[in-house]
C-alpha cells in the first residue's frame, strides 16, 4: 500500500509512544522513519521491528583521552540517534576543526542516526557513520549531501558504530568504503517521486504500526468523545 510522509511520521512517532518512548524521542523517531522511507530507505521496517520489542535501555559510558566510548548492550538505537548526534556535534563544535569520535558498541539499528546527522549539518558540522554489520560508512556534509556505501542496510544484529564528527570536512583518507549503495542524486531522485506519489510500504511492518500506535488512544466511553478521544490515526489529524 501507498501511504504518505505526513502518515509515516505521525504513525511511527505514536507507535512510539505506545510502546514507552521518552517524550522527545518518539518525535525523533516519526521524523527519523519518513526521512528513511523519503529516500528509499528501510525506515518503517526497522521502526516497526525494534519499537514491536521495544525495552528502553540507557547507554553506558567511558571516556578515554578525545574519543567517547559506549555500549548500548544490545538495545535499538531509535531513541538514542537525535541524542548521539547532538553529542557527536557538541564535540565538534567545541573543538573546530579536530575530528571527535564516538564509539558505541553492541548497537542495534545505527541507520536512524543518519537523518539526525541531516538535521546538523546547518551547524557547520560534517558526519561520518560506519558500522560492520553489515559493513556501511554513510556521509552526510552540507556541501555533498548524503552519501551511503554499503553490503546492505536491514539487519537485526548488534554492531559496533564510529560516529566521526567535525567542523569542516572529514578526511577523505579514512578507511576504504563497501560498494556504493546511493548517493546524493538517487536520494533526492527518490524523494521527489515519494513526494509525488507517496511510499510504498511492508504492509506487514505498516499494520504492526498502527497496532502499536492505537495503544495512545482513550477507550471510547461518553466523556471522552465530547472531549474528542478515541479518534483513529488517519491523514487529516
Amino acid at each position: 500500500m501507498r501511504v504518505s510522509l505526513n502518515e509515516i511520521e505521525k504513525v511511527c512517532e505514536k507507535a512510539a509512544c505506545g510502546v514507552g518512548v521518552p517524550a522527545g524521542a518518539d518525535s525523533d523517531i516519526g521524523f527519523g522513519a519518513a526521512w528513511l522511507e523519503a529516500r528509499g530507505l528501510p525506515g518503517v521496517t526497522v521502526a516497526a521491528r525494534d519499537l514491536a520489542n521495544f525495552e528502553y535501555a540507557g547507554l553506558t559510558w567511558r571516556n578515554s583521552g578525545a574519543e567517547r566510548y559506549g555500549d548500548a548492550q544490545g538495545s535499538s538505537l531509535l531513541p538514542h540517534a537525535g541524542g548521539l548526534i547532538d553529542l557527536a556535534a557538541a564535540d565538534a563544535l567545541g573543538a573546530r576543526g579536530e575530528l571527535k569520535t564516538v564509539t558505541l558498541a553492541n548497537a542495534r539499528s545505527p541507520l536512524f542516526l543518519l537523518p539526525a546527522a541531516v538535521q546538523r549539518l546547518e551547524d557547520g558540522c560534517t558526519f561520518r557513520l560506519t558500522w560492520d554489520s553489515p559493513k556501511v560508512a554513510a556521509m552526510a556534509d552540507g556541501d555533498t549531501g548524503v552519501t551511503i556505501h554499503g553490503d546492505a542496510l536491514l539487519s537485526d544484529a548488534a554492531t559496533t558504530l564510529r560516529i566521526e564528527a567535525v567542523v569542516g570536512d572529514v578526511d577523505s583518507k579514512g578507511p576504504p568504503s563497501p560498494p556504493l549503495l546511493c548517493d546524493h542524486e538517487a536520494l533526492e531522485s527518490r524523494l521527489a517521486a515519494s513526494l509525488r506519489e507517496g511510499v510504498a510500504v511492508d504492509q506487514a511492518s505498516w499494520d504492526r504500526l498502527q497496532e502499536l500506535a492505537a495503544r495512545t488512544l482513550v477507550p471510547a466511553s461518553g466523556e471522552s468523545r465530547r472531549r474528542g478521544a478515541g479518534a483513529e490515526i488517519d491523514d487529516n489529524e
